[in-house]
């Protein structure tokens, strides 16, 4: 049975194990079982999803049937409906993402356009402008353009970046910055 603090939860049929803290946290849950949610609406439209801690106010709010995540911060993984095994640590962290799955945002707003991406590693705040693309690994703080994300070789979905915006053609890899770039296996 569910343990809830604050105002309780309306829908739980055979949803076990759970524990909501805060304001209609965990407000929809039906089935769903194993799921922390502490937070004023925090998972408030999970349904039968398991196993997801959410931790911040509105923090995995949309979840309606995704498992395995981790959403911590105030409107980390906010619009999740499906995804599952995802990580988001920092405010607005994977904000948008819906259907992304096995992705990791750490970092104020890390993967905050991210929707549909999976198997994403962004480190640093504002990092991940992708919205669909898949592989990509971004390590630095940039900002909403897609200044800090670049091709990969033969692979628009394969990316590597670290480093302060960050830019590169399909032809390489990139570390540096702006202002000094480091080029490794190029021939200039």
């Amino acid at each position: 049975f569910p343990v809830t603090i604050g105002r309780r939860n309306y829908y739980n049929t055979t949803g076990y194990y759970n524990n909501f803290f805060g304001h209609q946290s965990g407000y929809c849950n039906t089935e769903g079982y194993d799921n922390i949610y502490i937070g004023n609406l925090a998972g408030w439209g999970n349904t039968s999803g398991y196993e997801n801690i959410s931790i911040g106010k509105e923090a995995g709010y949309c979840n309606s049937i995704g498992s395995w995540n981790i959403s911590i911060g105030s409107g980390a993984g906010f619009n999740n409906t499906e995804g599952k095994a995802n990580n988001f640590f920092g405010y607005f962290a994977g904000h948008y993402n819906t259907l992304g799955k096995y992705n990791a945002f750490f970092g104020n707003s890390s993967g905050r356009s991210n929707t549909t991406g999976s198997y994403n590693v962004f480190f640093g705040g504002y990092t991940g402008t992708t919205t669909d693309k898949s592989y990509k690994v971004v390590i630095g703080s940039g900002t909403f353009t897609p200044l800090n994300i670049f091709d990969a070789p033969k692979d628009e979905n394969k990316q590597f970046a670290i480093g302060i915006n960050t830019t590169g053609t399909a032809e390489y890899w990139l570390v540096g910055d702006e202002n000094f770039n480091i080029g490794i296996g190029i021939t200039n």
